[in-house]
C-alpha cells in the first residue's frame, strides 16, 4: 500500500508553498499537517477562555474555506543550531524574507490598495520550523520575528510568532494564551485595523520605532479605506492616529 505524500523532502530555505488543501493530503505526522491540524482545531474555532464570541482568529474560517492559507517548512542549515548566532541569524533572515517578497503575488491576489475589498485580505502564509524545539523557539523564532518585524510592517504586513512557550496574553482574557502552538511557526498576513494595538503596544521596541510602525500602519490603512458610510469609524481612526503621530513626532 502506498503511503501518503510528505513534505520532509522540501529541504531548503525556499521550499515550495502548499495550500491547506494540499497539506491535508500529507501524512498525519508531517510537520505541515500538524500545523494545519492545529489551525483547524484551535485557531479556526471558538474557545471558552477567549473572552469574546467567534473563532480564535476571526479571519481563518473563511481563509480555510477559500483555500487561501499557505504552508511551507523552513529547515535549519546543515549542523542545525550549532553554528554561530550570526550565521544562524543570516540564514533565517534570508529564508523568512524570501516569503515576505513572495507574499503579495500569491493567490488570492489584489493590488495593495484593493486588499481590503477582496478575499486577498484572508491570505495567510504559515512558516513551519520542524527542526526547532520548543526550548529553542524563543531564541530562534522570537528573535527572528523581532529582527524582521520592521521590514514586514514597512510592507503593510504582520509577522507573528507561535510556539509552545509563547506566554503572550490574550487581548480579551489575560489568562488565555492564543499564540501557543504545538510546533514553532511564523505567520505572515496583511495588516488589518486592529493591528494598531500590536504595533504601538509592542514595548520590545523603543518609542521611535513604534512611531515608525504607526506611520506605516496609517499609510497602509488610509489607502485601503473605501469611501462611504460603512467606513466612517475607520476614517475617524485614521484622523485620530494622524493627530497623535504629529504630536509624538512632529518632525516626520
Amino acid at each position: 500500500m502506498s503511503s501518503a505524500p510528505t513534505s520532509s523532502k522540501m529541504g531548503n530555505s525556499s521550499a515550495p508553498l502548499l495550500r491547506a488543501s494540499q497539506v491535508q493530503l500529507l501524512n498525519a505526522e508531517d510537520p505541515l499537517r500538524r500545523a494545519l491540524d492545529w489551525v483547524q482545531t484551535f485557531v479556526a474555532n471558538p474557545h471558552e477562555n477567549l473572552g469574546r464570541a467567534g473563532a480564535v482568529c476571526p479571519f481563518i474560517p473563511h481563509a480555510l474555506e477559500i483555500d487561501s492559507v499557505w504552508f511551507t517548512a523552513v529547515r535549519m542549515p546543515t549542523g542545525g543550531l550549532a553554528g554561530s548566532d550570526d550565521q544562524l541569524q543570516a540564514f533565517l533572515d534570508d529564508a523568512i524574507d524570501y516569503y515576505r517578497r513572495q507574499f503579495p503575488a500569491l493567490a488570492p491576489y489584489a493590488s495593495p490598495g484593493d486588499v481590503h475589498k477582496t478575499d486577498a485580505i484572508y491570505k495567510t502564509v504559515i512558516l513551519v520550523f520542524p527542526d526547532v524545539s520548543a526550548e529553542d523557539a524563543p531564541r530562534v523564532v522570537d528573535e527572528a520575528q523581532f529582527r524582521l518585524k520592521p521590514r514586514f510592517v514597512d510592507d503593510a504586513l504582520m509577522l507573528g510568532q507561535f510556539h509552545e512557550n509563547n506566554d503572550q496574553e490574550g487581548i480579551h482574557n489575560s489568562d488565555f494564551r492564543p499564540l501557543q502552538s504545538p510546533i514553532p511557526l511564523l505567520v505572515i498576513r496583511w495588516m488589518v485595523g486592529n493591528d494598531r494595538r500590536f504595533l504601538w503596544g509592542d514595548l520590545r521596541y523603543p518609542a521611535k520605532q513604534r512611531v515608525k510602525f504607526m506611520r506605516s500602519f496609517l499609510k497602509a490603512y488610509q489607502e485601503r479605506i473605501i469611501s462611504g458610510p460603512k467606513f466612517t469609524r475607520e476614517r475617524e481612526v485614521v484622523e485620530e492616529l494622524r493627530k497623535l503621530l504629529d504630536e509624538l513626532d512632529p518632525g516626520e
